[in-house]
């Protein structure tokens, strides 16, 4: 499987000491995490769906920098913000990691953070993220008596695609692209939405795709049709494809979503 690693500084942040406080961890956490989406909403982006996947690996690399009194995308044994997504058996196109230390911890610690980020170029793209690479995300944050590490992970899970089919003809799509870097099977909910109704159908092969375009034939048992909103969930196998056919006489505005995991 391919990983890609969108850097998001060649050094993180380190701030100054702050007076302590007792915090809840996993509060704090969560309050960061919408700091970072109340960012995003005020800059006009899209805001990070929490995923408890990269909770896991974000906390992880906190307890290990704290642990090993370190402050590195790396840890110890080497292994970066992929490996540890990888190692969360998440499949992602491109991930990236923003981090923070406090010597202390003072009662806006989430303001004080985001914004610490947006003061420093490599780590403001991630959370402005004007591309829109990213849809999910997480933070964590372990503390000591005298440090506070935190962790911000966010991936993106979802590959989407809209444009017009004309009467009678088919979108093509592979859930295991090879491209994406697939080496194995991952579940994929698969949303579909049309100008007007549309038929999907699934296939387990491709031979058995370029039979039914062949031969133009509408049976099949794997299929849902006539519908403009489509929800379904799939095992992304090897030579797994659907078609979305326009089955009306006229031109259609089609969008479709397949999100992994």
């Amino acid at each position: 499987m391919k990983f890609f690693l969108i850097q998001a500084s060649k050094s993180p942040a380190l701030i100054k000491t702050y007076e302590s406080s007792g915090l809840d961890e996993s509060s704090l956490a969560r309050e960061i995490f919408n700091e970072i989406n109340r960012k995003r909403l005020e800059l006009g982006n899209n805001p990070l769906e929490w995923d408890e996947r990269i909770y896991q690996a974000a906390k992880a690399h906190s307890i290990d920098l704290r642990t090993h009194k370190t402050f590195s995308h790396h840890n110890v044994e080497g292994a970066s913000v992929t490996d540890r997504l990888k190692n969360q058996d998440l499949f992602f196109l491109v991930a990236a990691e923003n981090l923070f230390m406090l010597n202390a911890i003072t009662e806006n610690i989430p303001d004080f953070v985001v914004e610490g980020w947006m003061k420093s170029p490599g780590h403001r793209w991630v959370i402005v993220d004007r591309d829109n690479f990213f849809t999910h995300g997480a933070v964590g944050v372990t503390c000591s008596n005298s440090s506070c590490y935190v962790t911000f992970n966010c991936a993106d899970f979802i590959v989407s695609n809209k444009g017009t089919l004309k009467p009678h003809y088919y979108f093509k799509i592979n859930l295991n692209d090879e491209s994406f870097g697939f080496q194995e099977s991952y579940p994929v909910d698969i949303k579909i939405q049309s100008s007007s109704p549309v038929d999907m159908y699934f296939f387990d092969s491709l031979s058995n795709m370029n039979a039914f375009i062949k031969t133009g034939s509408d049976r099949s048992d794997d299929k849902i049709i006539n519908q403009t909103n489509i929800s379904d969930r799939r095992l992304a196998q090897k030579d797994a494809y659907l078609l979305i056919k326009n089955n009306s006489k006229s031109t259609t505005d089609v969008s479709y979503e397949l999100i992994y995991n």
